[in-house]
């Protein structure tokens, strides 16, 4: 019990509280990656729990299968007849086209049930739209909630995330694997496009460049109108704000097709509005595994950062952590100086 009064519930060891039902499951890798969408299906893409089902049961023929999640319309029971999306979650090593856990599974599911759209997510982000005569083929995204079809985003669409790691390792994992570039110049390439968004949300109109549309997405054409009537200007502009990053005559070097991917991937995210530490986190993580580790430069853990810094407040007076000034020259992504001024703050308020 705290300190007010409220009770709060532990969660055993081995054991994870499911974002939809709050019942507890098992602490599984695949569990994690699907309790993070569960999360977003309801915060970035607007669905309410209830029309969200866990490990919908749908029948194929004699046999009984388990759908991740599914969304069902909305304030209907849920029953397959009423399923409007399936979602399928996997590890984020497994591949799309893996023989027992790619998406021919999703796309089975589809099949066996009225469900419009799908979504599979693994080593790399799927959608699927079932058309009339039953084929299904590949897409961008899934609609957002009160839309019937996918489309690009307007700036009142763009939302706050609390996870971004995973979104920029699939990202880079794709420029790698599909873009022929090493590790670090695919990561430079993604970086290209992370300052191109940024700017675009800082800068830009209510009708974003920094977005595809389905349509745009599934043509050769479409593709290419993204990367030279959108991405090309945008970095034009990019390379102008900042010079002591990008030179004057560097360019973006991806295969439209794979930039679709990846601004398909971000394009509804709010990477200017999210929290620095969730930020520096998708950014740490990606470096350390790509570019800092193979050299033997680590970024500082946060909970170490924690650490230091909590003891080297307790030399002062409470009333002195305002006014001390705090450097760190060998800074990175400022892991340090996030940690004191969210320290302070915690200090300041009493909590």
């Amino acid at each position: 019990m705290s300190e007010t009064g409220k009770i709060i519930p532990l969660i055993p060891p081995g054991k994870i509280r499911c974002f939809i039902t709050g019942i507890l499951r098992k602490d599984t890798p695949e569990e994690n990656v699907r309790q993070r969408w569960a999360r977003a299906l309801v915060e970035d893409y607007g669905y309410p729990k209830a029309d969200i089902g866990v490990e919908t049961k749908i029948k194929m023929g004699r046999a009984n299968k388990r759908c991740d999640l599914t969304i069902f319309r909305s304030g209907y029971e849920h029953k397959q007849e009423n399923i409007a999306i399936c979602i399928e979650v996997k590890r984020d090593d497994i591949k799309p086209s893996d023989a027992k856990e790619g998406d021919g599974q999703l796309i089975s599911y589809l099949s066996a049930c009225p469900a419009k759209f799908g979504l599979w997510v693994g080593q790399e982000m799927r959608g699927y739209q079932k058309n009339e005569d039953g084929t299904v083929e590949q897409v961008a995204d899934i609609p957002r909630s009160g839309d019937d079809v996918p489309r690009r985003p307007r700036r009142t669409d763009l939302r706050v995330v609390h996870e971004l790691t995973s979104v920029f390792r699939r990202c880079h994992n794709y420029i790698h694997g599909n873009g022929g570039l090493q590790k670090a110049e695919a990561f430079h390439e993604m970086l290209k496009l992370i300052f191109c968004k940024t700017y675009d949300e800082q800068e830009g109109g209510i009708e974003l460049d920094f977005s595809v549309s389905p349509a745009e997405q599934k043509s050769i054409g479409g593709q290419r109108r993204l990367v030279e009537d959108r991405l090309k200007p945008l970095f034009e502009h990019v390379k102008r704000a900042y010079p002591f990053i990008f030179l004057a005559d560097e360019t973006i070097k991806l295969e439209a097709s794979v930039a679709a991917y990846v601004v398909g991937e971000l394009q509804f995210i709010s990477i200017l509005n999210s929290a620095t530490d969730v930020k520096g986190e998708a950014y740490e993580t990606l470096v350390g595994a790509n570019l800092r580790g193979d050299r033997g430069e680590y970024f500082t853990p946060r909970n170490v950062c924690d650490m230091t810094v909590q003891i080297i407040m307790q030399q002062f007076e409470e009333t002195e952590l305002s006014s001390i000034k705090v450097i760190d020259c060998c800074c990175g992504t400022g892991g340090f100086l996030v940690s004191w001024i969210d320290n302070r703050a915690i200090t300041e308020s009493g909590v």
